[in-house]
């Protein structure tokens, strides 16, 4: 059975939340726990494995309440998911699905479509037609997952008014505002205030509006592909910099580049992946020293936590981003 979460800290109340990890079920029972949680937190849907596969599937749902709708974020291997003409007929209110490719490749067919939808990517389809995702391509995947009851968003609804699936974040300009709003909204959803989240969800909802809306999204200048994949290894560097070991190979790898084209496109923008790395760790830091839920926790432990292996850079590194010392602006001193 999933637990809950639901904690307050003086007047800031977190979003409550539901998870599923298949470690809390047999091995033999590990998948069909699995789908349990999907089904509870989505709506009648069929995910299907090889039963020779079934055993010690390894998996992990955390459902976030956000009021109107749910956000859910799933951690698993190879599936696929289907929902047909039976699953229609046993829901309630249609539904609309945003999902947001945080690792690994899935591929979405419905109504004569198919979208592939790689690490960044973010993805719109109808939970009122018939459809199936393909995620068997043998890698880990991670995906986030609003679910949006149509009939309390029929804006979006109108806006995506064409049948089938659609890629919304290859939309020019709006397609990037919509990854970062996934972006924040995913960041907060665990120890932002509900108030806050609340505000982030309602930027993903416009930003995924205006994406929807600009059909001109096939026509991508020269420069926007670059540009385009570089938010998608910055999707892939934030979602995995708490991964100590987590180098510039392994984020080629998952975004299916070489790891010196990789470098090429952060050069090409005047940056780098090891400055970027860097700075997604110490707004991780920066952001737990100033939760109050955390404050039992020692410095040391958090820097481990989001990613650092050697404490002395992580206290440079902090200081002269931030021009003050990590226990100086756990206590709001932001200044020596």
């Amino acid at each position: 059975m999933a637990h809950s979460e639901q904690t307050c800290a003086g007047t800031s109340i977190r979003v409550p939340n539901r998870v599923w990890d298949t470690v809390m079920a047999p091995p033999d029972e590990a998948f069909d726990y699995f789908r349990e949680g999907v089904c509870a937190s989505f709506m009648p849907l069929r995910p299907e494995l090889a039963r020779e596969r079934r055993q010690g599937f390894r998996g992990r749902l955390t459902s976030y309440d956000l009021g109107t709708a749910a956000l859910n974020v799933i951690t698993a291997p190879a599936y696929e998911i289907f929902r047909g003409g039976r699953e229609i007929a046993a829901s309630g209110d249609d539904c609309l699905y945003l999902n947001y490719q945080l690792a690994g490749h899935c591929r979405i067919e419905q109504l004569g479509r198919s979208v592939p939808v790689a690490p960044g990517a973010v993805a719109a389809f109808d939970g009122s037609e018939p459809f199936r995702l393909d995620i068997t391509a043998r890698e880990t995947h991670k995906v986030a997952s609003v679910l949006l009851p149509k009939k309390q968003f029929p804006a979006l609804t109108d806006a995506l008014s064409s049948p089938g699936c659609s890629a919304l974040s290859e939309r020019p300009a709006f397609g990037s505002l919509l990854t970062e709003a996934f972006r924040a909204l995913i960041r907060s959803a665990d120890t932002g205030p509900k108030e806050q989240v609340g505000r982030l969800f309602d930027v993903l909802v416009n930003s995924a509006i205006l994406a929807a809306q600009n059909q001109n999204g096939s026509s991508v200048e020269p420069g926007g592909r670059k540009a385009a994949l570089l938010r998608r290894l910055k999707d892939l560097v934030s979602g995995n910099c708490p991964d100590a070991n987590f180098s510039p190979q392994h984020c080629a790898d998952l975004a299916g580049i070489s790891a010196g084209y990789l470098h090429q496109v952060f050069a090409a923008h005047g940056e780098t992946f090891g400055s970027y790395l860097l700075e997604c760790r110490l707004e991780g830091v920066a952001s737990l020293l100033r939760n109050p839920d955390q404050q039992h926790l020692p410095v040391s432990t958090i820097a481990l936590r989001c990613g650092f292996k050697d404490l002395s850079h992580f206290g440079r590194a902090f200081r002269r981003h931030y021009g003050s010392s990590p226990g100086r602006w756990r206590k709001g001193n932001d200044a020596n």
